[in-house]
C-alpha cells in the first residue's frame, strides 16, 4: 500500500510506501492537503482518521484535477498512482 500527497494542481509532492513488515504503517497528513491511498495487494485494509464532527465534503475539498468516480480518466489516474507508489 502507498500514500500520495498532491499539490493544488495535482502534481505529486510525496509518495510513501506503507510496509507493515518494515515498520511503516501510517502517515500523518495535515488538514487541507490533497492525498490518496493506493492498495497494491488484495485484502489490504486501511483507515483514515479525521477530527470530527463529520461534515459532508464540499467541492473545494476535492482536487479539481482528479476525475470523479465513474468519469473517464479514472483508470489512467489510478494506474499513475500505482506506478508512483511502486517506485517509492
Amino acid at each position: 500500500m502507498g500514500a500520495l500527497v498532491f499539490d493544488a494542481d495535482g502534481a505529486v509532492l510525496a509518495v510513501r510506501a506503507l510496509v507493515p513488515a518494515a515498520g511503516s504503517i501510517g502517515l500523518h497528513v495535515p488538514p487541507g492537503v490533497f492525498r490518496s491511498i493506493v492498495a497494491l495487494e488484495s485484502g489490504t485494509v486501511f483507515i483514515e482518521i479525521k477530527a470530527g464532527p463529520y461534515a459532508v465534503p464540499v467541492a473545494a475539498e476535492w482536487g479539481q484535477w482528479a476525475p470523479a468516480e465513474g468519469e473517464p480518466g479514472v483508470v489512467d489516474c489510478l494506474a499513475g498512482m500505482v506506478v508512483a507508489v511502486r517506485g517509492a
